[in-house]
């Protein structure tokens, strides 16, 4: 499955310049054109390059262009009425055209059936698949016997399930979010363009990467939307999903918007005729306005003598779902804690620890957040030892998981010197005997990548999987990683800020095990990626070094890539082994004078010993 879209277009040209640019015209052009016509996707399907499939894919193509030229507002709609097919409400609908041309069959003989479909999905229990399909076209290749004698156009236009594929792995939304693309696609049914929008606000829109801005904007189209509703169903079920997004939001975004008399207004400028928000909508966006305060305050203790108020109290208890009171005890706690001028206290955090592990993930968060705020590498390092002992009693460490991989992609262009020790401790929960656990770790010995027996499978699924979700973010952070890592080599730079070679090779370093560890094919991409640079005599990295010692780190990652990526026992990564083997003269002749060769010499061992394997 392939997204095409504009900023996949600009990557595209950008990498393969010659080659994309006339592609990336004639693309550009095409994206340009397709708005006018309210078509805000198209989804293509192509087995082969047979004369059968070549000849359903014209026949479907030339029925869509005649949709919408019958369609257009120029023309009378009367003309194609023994052409255009109507959806269940009552407009016309592209997909539901097309089906019926490629299978020859009048619109007249398909309202029946649109109509029969249309009061299944009503009657549907809440349960069932036909509840969970978002329109009635889709719900017709539900019926065995209806797939099997219709053949389903191999091109679809604005169809919400192939929209949303990529952040449901092909699945069927849930009932009630069926329900809700449902009730959108009716309210703007006669606007796709608005429709799109409005789903990409609730279930698409990453909030991590917006604007305050085009947060303002995305909340009143949710706003519109549940004003115009008449369905309670649909109005709860907007508020969760916008709920959810919202609390990706960074604190940074919520500090950039205010809410005065129930408008909500942007840093950036304010909206033309914004009225106030729906009355539960205002509160969701209040709750998260006022946690970006509290969360702020919570991080102040550290430095500084801190008030804290019913508000709150009131913030932290709903964000961790507990009682006032508990929320009470949660922030004298942290005060006992974390001592102005930065200071941890693991003796009173390690005694609190059962009371901390009650609230699992919400808890981990807050506490990990204060990882970056304390300066003095001792508390620092008292304070990752005491989170370790504090994932051993918790129900599913798999959460705390999920906070750290999620803080690292967090801010993919940005580097933290925090980020590495979430590496080492996610290549420690990994493990399923930790003699590390609870002790002071520095790095992840690279023995841990013989380990087979020893790896916990659910957790090292779990991070694979997250990798594979947030594949894009993922590697946006890796590239930063390892471009900072490149410039690093031979560099004279006195940038007191920049972050040192070795602390980045370590980083990378932690990675790969991850990688290695949990598998996946994001994960051994990367690795084979690293594999094929660091193997090259001729590589920028080598080219640029020049000292002993940084063709040695060099050196030292080929030798961790190469272990971890025959750790996957691929065949198809024999000929990268051989590759390197057969190199082996160029890197003596390449660097004579820097490259150590012991080093080199266990590097080629573990070379042999993958392409044996």
């Amino acid at each position: 499955r392939t997204l095409l879209d504009v900023s996949t277009l600009k990557k595209l040209v950008s990498i393969e310049k010659n080659e994309a640019y006339r592609l990336g015209e004639k693309l550009g052009l095409s994206f340009n054109s397709i708005p006018p016509l309210g078509i805000y996707m198209v989804a293509t399907t192509f087995h082969d390059a047979s004369q059968q499939n070549l000849y359903l894919m014209r026949s479907a193509l030339k029925s869509l262009i005649k949709f919408f030229r019958l369609t257009s507002s120029s023309l009378s709609q009367d003309k194609g009425s023994d052409f255009l097919v109507l959806n269940e409400f009552g407009r016309p609908d592209p997909n539901l055209t097309m089906l019926a041309a490629i299978n020859n069959v009048k619109a007249g003989a398909m309202r029946p059936l649109v109509e029969k479909v249309a009061s299944m999905m009503k009657a549907a229990p809440a349960g069932s698949i036909l509840a969970r399909t978002p329109s009635v076209y889709d719900a017709i290749f539900l019926d065995p016997k209806l797939r099997e004698r219709l053949k389903r156009p191999s091109v679809e236009v604005n169809n919400p399930r192939r929209m949303l594929a990529g952040k449901m792995d092909g699945a069927l939304p849930h009932p009630q979010s069926a329900q809700l693309l449902r009730e959108v696609a009716h309210l703007y049914g006669g606007n796709p363009l608005k429709a799109a929008r409005t789903m990409d606000c609730l279930f698409l829109r990453d909030y991590r990467d917006v604007s305050s801005m085009e947060m303002v904007e995305s909340v009143y189209d949710v706003d519109q939307l549940i004003k115009k509703t008449r369905t309670p169903a649909v109005m709860k079920e907007a508020l969760t999903r916008i709920r959810e997004k919202l609390d990706q939001a960074p604190d940074y975004l919520m500090d950039s918007i205010s809410i005065d008399d129930g408008v909500l207004t942007s840093m950036a400028g304010e909206m033309e005729e914004a009225a106030p928000l729906q009355r539960d909508l205002l509160r969701v966006i209040a709750f998260f306005k006022q946690r970006s305060e509290t969360n702020e305050k919570i991080h102040k203790i550290l430095y500084e003598t801190v008030e804290f108020d019913k508000k709150d109290v009131d913030a932290l208890a709903h964000d961790l779902g507990i009682d006032a009171s508990e929320a009470t005890q949660t922030i004298e706690l942290l005060q006992k804690c974390f001592k102005a001028g930065g200071h941890f206290s693991r003796g009173v955090f390690e005694k609190n620890i059962p009371f901390f592990a009650k609230h699992e993930k919400k808890m981990f968060q807050l506490l990990w957040g204060f990882l970056k705020d304390i300066n003095a590498r001792e508390d620092r390092v008292a304070l990752l030892d005491s989170l370790q002992l504090l994932i051993s009693k918790m129900k599913r460490p798999d959460m705390a998981l999920d906070v750290i991989l999620s803080d690292f992609i967090t801010f993919p262009e940005m580097l933290d010197y925090s980020e590495r020790n979430g590496l080492m401790l996610a290549n420690v929960l990994m493990r399923k005997y930790n003699k590390e656990l609870g002790n002071r770790i520095e790095r992840t010995p690279e023995e841990v990548l013989l380990a087979r027996a020893g790896i916990s499978e659910e957790m090292a699924g779990f991070i694979a999987d997250f990798i594979e979700r947030e594949q894009d973010r993922f590697l946006r952070k890796m590239r930063t990683i390892h471009e900072e890592l490149v410039a690093c080599i031979g560099s004279e730079s006195d940038d007191v800020d920049r972050m040192s070679l070795r602390f980045l090779v370590s980083m990378e370093r932690e990675i790969y095990i991850l990688l290695s560890l949990s598998g996946g094919v994001t994960g051994r991409r990367i690795i084979r990626s690293a594999v094929r640079e660091y193997g090259d005599p001729h590589s920028h990295p080598y080219e640029n070094a020049r000292s002993q010692e940084e063709v040695k780190s060099i050196l030292q990652l080929l030798q961790l890539a190469v272990r971890s990526l025959g750790r996957f026992g691929a065949k198809e990564d024999t000929p990268l082994f051989r590759r390197i083997k057969q190199s082996a003269e160029d890197f003596l002749k390449s660097k004579p004078k820097l490259l150590p060769k012991e080093t080199f010499k266990i590097v080629m061992e573990h070379v042999t010993a993958a392409l044996r394997a």
